[in-house]
């Protein structure tokens, strides 16, 4: 594992963590303060309630509810910002604000609170950014959230009472409008010239001779015996 790997791994580890101390933090101080959290959630429609548009995935009702959401953070967090860390932080802008924005005029007249609507627009984001660079390493990730997180598809639906759909459905589409939006940029699989327009055979031939010169060009330390220790 080189250098830039392990930083890769830290930052990934570093953001995820922070983030989630961050909400057990608040957490515990709405708890010691005797904090109603519900009067600081989203409230559709209501000019008060647009405050939860920057409060409401802060606040959870109980540690239950925090600890579903925290692991789950904590997973995804750390898979986009090992992957997509240059794009990671203005994609969960969009998600954390646009889902938000969306519950706020759209959804049940209730306090809406907790962090899910991240999830799912984290989530989002990873399958979608993989499928639409096309690159299979990065679709091969996009899938293993599926595998993890495919129940995730049943929170999109009003079947539970008391938990707030609307903000997973609003995170799930504000997730695909962020890995749409930074599709062409992060980490981009290699575009060869027969993908392009305008491709002739001779480009790829050309472009395949380069690639057998490269990787048959001699060691340097194995052509020069003065390099040699």
């Amino acid at each position: 594992m080189n250098r830039e790997e392990q930083k890769r791994i830290f930052l990934s580890l570093l953001v995820s963590i922070a983030f989630v101390y961050l909400l057990w933090l608040i957490h515990f101080l709405a708890i010691y303060f005797n904090i109603q959290v519900a009067e600081y959630g989203l409230i559709p429609k209501n000019f008060i309630g647009l405050r939860g548009i920057l409060h409401a995935p802060l606040l959870h009702a109980d540690q239950l509810h925090l600890i579903s959401n925290s692991i789950s953070l904590f997973i995804l967090s750390c898979i986009a910002v090992y992957y997509y860390r240059t794009v990671f932080y203005q994609a969960t802008t969009i998600i954390y604000l646009l889902s938000g924005v969306l519950v706020w005029l759209f959804a049940r007249p209730s306090s809406h609170i907790g962090a899910s609507g991240l999830v799912y627009g984290i989530a989002t984001f990873i399958f979608f950014s993989g499928t639409f660079r096309r690159d299979t390493q990065l679709i091969t990730i996009s899938l293993l959230v599926i595998f993890l997180y495919g129940s995730l598809f049943w929170g999109l639906f009003p079947f539970i009472p008391h938990q707030s759909f609307e903000y997973h459905l609003a995170g799930a589409l504000s997730g695909v409008l962020a890995s749409y939006i930074f599709r062409n940029k992060g980490l981009q699989r290699k575009q060869y010239s027969w993908e392009q327009e305008g491709y002739v055979q001779e480009d790829f031939e050309n472009e395949l001779e380069e690639e057998i010169i490269e990787t048959d060009l001699p060691n340097e330390n194995e052509s020069n015996p003065e390099n040699k220790n």
